[in-house]
């Protein structure tokens, strides 16, 4: 077998190719992590949303309640 004792890495086939292969998989690697971050923020936002739903439908049963019972005490006095 024969061994190189200096690699041109400007000219090796395969050290090119390599080195495409590690920038891909580097841009890759970044637009996995930029649709997990956006995936865990419209989540996030979700849930916010139904909190925010169940904060709403919670103070419209209240008025409601108020809205009933208004009546009955304005009728006391």
């Amino acid at each position: 077998m024969y061994y190189e004792d200096e690699i041109l890495t400007s000219t090796d086939e395969f050290f090119l190719k390599g080195q495409q292969v590690i920038a891909q998989e580097r841009i890759d690697h970044a637009a996995f992590q930029n649709r997990r971050e956006e995936d865990t923020i419209a989540a996030e936002e979700e849930g916010l949303n139904v909190d925010c739903n169940i904060e709403l439908l919670e103070g419209k049963l209240k008025w409601e309640s108020l809205k009933k019972d208004l009546p009955e005490y304005l009728n006391r006095k």
